[in-house]
């Protein structure tokens, strides 16, 4: 079976939705089938990254697109981002196979609407993993105005794409609940948590532990961490709360590790409030020194 994976971010970026793409894919071209990959050429926390545009990993054929690298920073580099990558995809003339699967993420956002463009031309059935709902998320992020031309358009088109692929995979029944209500009804709607590879997830001694070792903290000390995305649609409020709190308490660290548009207040209160029991790390890879472990157990 040829199945085309589409996705903003793939192997070696290290992004949320990069590591389940890669997982999955290596899972398919181990199970026998034949994997392409259309992606950036943009690591997410690096997006002036110019990755190879074609690439053989692991017998994976990556296709990474000419869209622009403007990176998250501000509003306008990221829509041309996002605007260049639709185009790129929907006339890339290296798609000339046909698929009999194309399993479509949500970055960038309405990018399934573009590959059931193709599948005029291509055919091939189209699965649509949901890892946010557009535009609703930009709406309740006040990026987008809550009425409006803009939105109007943008929700339609989201609904029509939605209706229109063969399976609709959901994180959750709280999604799930919100793509019934868009019209994904019946057996074309599933829910599929995200998966994570569990030969590499398993308990450590805290003694054994090189991440604790690293960063100063002893094997007797309880640790909270936040790892990934600090974006706006993240709540930090309790968390930071209990660390203020706790500040008393040598024995208890928070860890925040990774960025986003959130990273700068989340330091903030660090500073504001003297909290020397809370510890900022970047992303693993550019800028950390050397990458982190595959397993943290604290």
């Amino acid at each position: 079976m040829i199945v085309y994976l589409v996705n903003r971010y793939f192997w070696p970026d290290e992004s949320a939705t990069s590591l389940l793409l890669t997982d999955l894919a290596e899972d398919l071209q181990a199970a026998g089938h034949e994997v392409e990959v259309f992606t950036s050429r943009q690591l997410y926390n690096y997006p002036q990254a110019q990755l190879p545009r074609r690439q053989t990993w692991q017998g994976i054929q990556i296709h990474r697109l000419p869209a622009s690298r403007f990176g998250r920073r501000h509003f306008c580099g990221r829509l041309f981002d996002i605007i260049t990558f639709h185009l790129a995809l929907r006339y890339a003339n290296n798609i000339t196979v046909k698929p009999d699967v194309w399993f479509v993420m949500t970055d960038p956002p309405l990018v399934v609407n573009t590959v059931l463009q193709l599948r005029r031309r291509l055919d091939g059935r189209v699965i649509h993993h949901v890892d946010d709902v557009y535009p609703d998320l930009a709406v309740a992020l006040g990026s987008l105005p809550q009425r409006g031309w803009v939105s109007s358009l943008l929700g339609r088109w989201a609904q029509a794409g939605l209706r229109n692929c063969d399976q609709v995979l959901a994180l959750g029944e709280c999604m799930a609940g919100v793509l019934k209500n868009k019209g994904v009804t019946g057996g074309r709607l599933a829910i599929t948590p995200p998966w994570a590879d569990g030969s590499r997830l398993f308990p450590l001694d805290h003694g054994e532990n090189r991440f604790r070792r690293e960063i100063g903290i002893p094997g007797d000390h309880l640790v909270v961490m936040y790892s990934g995305n600090m974006g706006l649609g993240h709540r930090f409020e309790t968390i930071l709360a209990a660390a203020r709190a706790l500040a008393y308490n040598d024995k208890i660290h928070f860890v925040f590790i990774g960025a986003g548009a959130r990273k700068p207040q989340i330091e903030a209160w660090r500073r504001r409030h003297h909290l020397n029991n809370m510890v900022m790390l970047p992303y693993p890879g550019k800028g950390s020194g050397k990458p982190c472990p595959p397993v943290i157990f604290t």
